[in-house]
């Protein structure tokens, strides 16, 4: 979205836990806008649909 500033991949796991076909990405999300600050419903709004589309598009899922 137009929040979204940049994406930075940073680490790749393989292993246990996870199945033989899976793993786990970890990414640095940067959010901004030129014009005002965020709120946090605007970054929250931003990793819904981040997270909305990763799991659209590659049956991803957000690891907490």
């Amino acid at each position: 979205g137009p929040l979204l500033a940049e994406v930075t991949l940073f680490d790749i796991y393989r292993g246990r836990p996870l199945a033989d076909d899976r793993r786990s990405l970890a990414y640095r999300l940067v959010f901004a806008a030129p014009e005002r600050a965020l709120t946090e419903d605007d970054v929250e709004a931003a990793v819904t649909a981040v997270t909305t589309g990763v799991a659209a598009d590659v049956d991803g899922v957000l690891r907490t």
